[in-house]
């Protein structure tokens, strides 16, 4: 019997991804060369276009998940977590560990000082530079009851998707205009992060796609 199932919005959203990575080490290679004012701007406007990828990955990888497991409650959740700790959270803080203690040259931002920012520098993912994707990864998993029950509300009401959907476009673009205020031209500058907003509209991609489809 063929048990082969058919590629979801998940699979492609990380093939993309995965393609925008490989796009990524290319575009460096070629902005350490020297080029001209027109050169560099071109270069740096597509390299900004293509941040999307850790995230876009996280939220194809969370698509698939809530697809292939329609149903589940927060009956579910103690398995959930218990199937995810040897996947996901043991290997993290096996990798965190190592990198603080070994070679904490690599941290990003500030470097941990005390037991606090030891703490902090752990939690966030700031270890190494890749581990903001294991950080972003565990919290859907530990959040993803949130989303099942999301899916359970709105089954197959064309009316509950569409209420969803005009709900979050408000929270998206709410979010786009305090991140304006507050942060890029606000009192708050130093706390800018970019990939924050592609985070808020990568995760409301994916609730269009995947709660209209269901």
């Amino acid at each position: 019997m063929d048990e082969r199932t058919g590629a979801d919005v998940g699979d492609f959203l990380k093939t993309i991804a995965c393609t925008a990575v490989m796009l990524q080490s290319v575009l460096e290679v070629f902005i350490q060369h020297s080029l001209s004012r027109g050169q560099q701007v071109g270069l740096g406007v597509a390299y900004n276009l293509i941040k999307f990828t850790a995230p876009a990955f996280i939220v194809g990888i969370l698509f698939t998940l809530i697809r292939n497991k329609k149903g589940r409650t927060l009956k579910d959740y103690q398995i959930h977590l218990k199937n995810s700790w040897a996947v996901f959270f043991l290997p993290t803080i096996i990798w965190t560990l190592a990198y603080l203690l070994i070679i904490p040259q690599v941290q990003l931002e500030k470097h941990y000082v005390d037991l606090k920012s030891f703490l902090w520098q752990f939690i966030n993912g700031n270890a190494a530079s890749h581990l903001w994707y294991n950080s972003m990864m565990l919290q859907f998993i530990v959040l993803i009851p949130i989303f099942w029950w999301i899916v359970n509300w709105v089954g197959n009401s064309a009316k509950r998707a569409w209420l969803l959907s005009a709900s979050f476009t408000v929270l998206f673009f709410a979010w786009i205009l305090f991140y304006d205020i507050e942060v890029f031209h606000g009192p708050h500058i130093h706390l800018t992060c970019t990939n924050g907003i592609c985070w808020i509209e990568l995760c409301l991609a994916c609730l269009y796609l995947g709660i209209t489809e269901l």
